[in-house]
């Protein structure tokens, strides 16, 4: 049988090449093991949360090798922050913007993956997973690490739940959870979740 091949998306999994460990670091390792070919898509800024490191470069991405493993890291362009402030916003609009312009070059290059994993935290790195797949004619598995808008409605007094940046990204995740081929949720009481918000016309 053919090697298949799956591009995994992931805006913070930067970290996990350097640390040579991680969830997708580890899928990425028992995937090829398994035969299928892997590149994972990650910003080339890295950020604990405080401070951020990237890779230095005018170009639209950096491609660089694991040491260890041998998996394929594509470090997509996006811009420097210091902290949770409107840079880091922009950071994650350059994500999405960017993955979708490299993996049109990849595209070229590669031809197209059998299948895109896209995983949050932020929800747009999902939004630029379905579109592309939806471009490609192939599906995009959606992983939600963190449930976006209700994690900010909920723990924050600055966005209330009935305003209408709510509504629209309430309607946004709606959108993702009925557009992805299907959803993973690494935390507990995700299906829940979708049952409580009376999404009942998503499959």
């Amino acid at each position: 049988m053919e090697n298949k091949t799956i591009w995994i998306m992931n805006h913070y999994a930067g970290h996990m090449f350097f640390d040579q460990s991680g969830r997708h670091y580890w899928f990425a390792k028992y995937l090829s093991r398994a035969g299928w070919k892997v590149k994972v898509f990650c910003a080339n800024v890295v950020s604990d949360d405080t401070k951020s490191k990237h890779f230095e470069s005018d170009e639209l991405y950096i491609e660089q090798q694991d040491n260890k493993e041998s998996i394929e890291f594509i470090f997509v362009k996006a811009r420097t922050y210091d902290g949770n402030g409107i840079q880091r916003v922009m950071n994650m609009i350059d994500f999405y913007r960017n993955i979708k312009k490299t993996v049109n070059v990849y595209i070229k290059h590669y031809g197209k993956p059998d299948i895109i994993l896209a995983s949050s935290v932020h929800p747009l790195t999902l939004v630029a997973g379905i579109q592309l797949a939806q471009k490609m004619k192939i599906h995009c598995i959606c992983e939600v690490r963190d449930l976006w808008p209700e994690a900010i409605v909920a723990y924050s007094s600055r966005i209330k739940r009935s305003s209408l940046i709510a509504k629209v990204m309430y309607a946004g995740e709606k959108w993702i959870y009925k557009k992805a081929a299907c959803v993973i949720f690494t935390q507990e009481g995700g299906p829940q979740y979708v049952i409580d918000q009376k999404w009942t016309d998503i499959d």
